[in-house]
């Protein structure tokens, strides 16, 4: 199947029991398509703001922005009803959001954007802000490790950074890893991937030719 979203796509996600494949435009444009419908238009919208990333949990579909806003729809309501008709909670970011990742079943938040914090949001009641971590980059990419423990963060300047979750402190001895591979370095748009039991993460380097794996 191919899906003509109308402009440059810039992310895609499906739901997490594969209900909607969400699709991003640069144009502000969001759509939701149903797998069970011929990958059909189910929903959409458009915002002034240009839409830089999404992500499911099994509760909650959220948008980062360009403006630095982050939408957060309850999944049921998503399902059934257009946006236009669901009121979102929402959390601002001084600067533009570039990532999001959910923690361990959905019970945390990691909020990533240009000025160099990670932002740490409970997804409980009205989203506090619980923690936040600083680096010395601007973020492109966080990723939870699948359980919950580590915090992968990548962005520009090469820049890698795993963050054990239980004390919020970074791994040196990854830390070095990465530092020693200066020489191609961590690939600003790279993806991020842990291996299942939270193990093994993979990441690309600038050149491309291909990707490491840290333990």
């Amino acid at each position: 199947t191919v899906i003509d979203a109308g402009a440059p796509v810039t992310d895609v996600c499906f739901s997490k029991n594969n209900e909607r494949l969400a699709i991003v435009g640069n144009d502000g444009f969001l759509g939701l398509v149903d797998p069970q419908d011929n990958f059909g238009l189910a929903s959409e919208m458009e915002c002034e703001s240009i839409i830089t990333v999404v992500e499911w949990s099994s509760r909650s579909f959220v948008v980062g922005q360009e403006d630095g806003t982050v939408s957060i729809y309850p999944v049921n309501e998503v399902l059934t009803q257009n946006f236009d008709q669901i009121e979102p909670m929402t959390v601002s970011r001084p600067t533009p959001v570039r990532s999001l990742s959910f923690g361990y079943r959905g019970r945390l938040l990691a909020v990533g954007g240009d000025d160099g914090v990670v932002a740490i949001y409970n997804t409980e009641g009205k989203w506090p802000m619980v923690h936040s971590i600083s680096v010395d980059f601007s973020v492109s990419r966080v990723k939870w490790s699948p359980t919950g423990r580590h915090l992968a963060i990548a962005g520009h300047n090469n820049n890698l950074k795993v963050v054990d979750t239980v004390f919020w402190a970074e791994i040196e001895e990854l830390n070095k890893f990465v530092s020693s591979c200066r020489n191609t370095g961590v690939s600003v748009d790279t993806s991020l991937g842990f291996s299942q039991d939270g193990k093994f993460l993979s990441f690309t380097t600038n050149d491309h030719s291909g990707t490491r794996i840290i333990r």
